[in-house]
């Protein structure tokens, strides 16, 4: 079960996502057709931080 709830600048998303019984924060990148796992963290807000990280 995918919950995709935020859309960033220029193709950075986070969702959350089910796994193992319970719920993670994906950030992807896409670029055209191309999206790429960047990193899973535990809350929305170490998330944020990742993709601040990221584009920083």
């Amino acid at each position: 079960m995918d919950d995709y709830y935020w859309a960033g600048p220029a193709g950075w998303t986070i969702c959350r996502v089910w796994v193992d019984g319970r719920y993670q924060h994906e950030l992807w990148h896409t670029r055209g057709e191309a999206g790429r796992l960047i990193g899973m963290r535990a809350s929305f807000e170490a998330a944020i931080a990742l993709f601040d990280h990221q584009t920083g």
